[in-house]
């Protein structure tokens, strides 16, 4: 699916942002805005790539924006430029998450001191 491709629709505010079907889509092309703009040398540019990523990762949310809108408005520029945002995280994989380790397995209980 291109990043252009995706919907943003108005999410009642009941549901979870995952339970939308795009949400998902949005929340990996945001966490790849925040990711790559820590290398962009440009700092309005990384700033506004950044805040861009975070409010797609929260849209649907009770937190965030609900509709197009609401997104501009989160961010403070046009959907176009958004849009632009987009279609770069769409060329790129989320590697967001594989620098996060799992932990090691302990022998020890998941009650730990809590143990009466």
């Amino acid at each position: 699916m291109k990043a252009s491709e995706i919907v943003i629709e108005k999410i009642k505010e009941s549901d979870s942002q995952y339970e939308h079907p795009g949400a998902a889509k949005l929340a990996e092309l945001g966490r790849i805005l925040m990711d790559k703009s820590i290398k962009i040398k440009d700092d309005k540019i990384s700033n506004l790539m950044s805040r861009v990523g975070d409010e797609l990762t929260r849209f649907g949310s009770a937190e965030g924006a609900r509709n197009i809108k609401d997104l501009e408005k989160r961010c403070g520029c046009p959907y176009a430029i958004i849009e632009k945002f987009m279609k770069f995280a769409g060329k790129h994989k989320d590697t967001s998450l594989d620098k996060v380790k799992d932990p090691e397995p302990s022998n020890d209980d998941e009650m730990g001191d809590f143990e009466q």
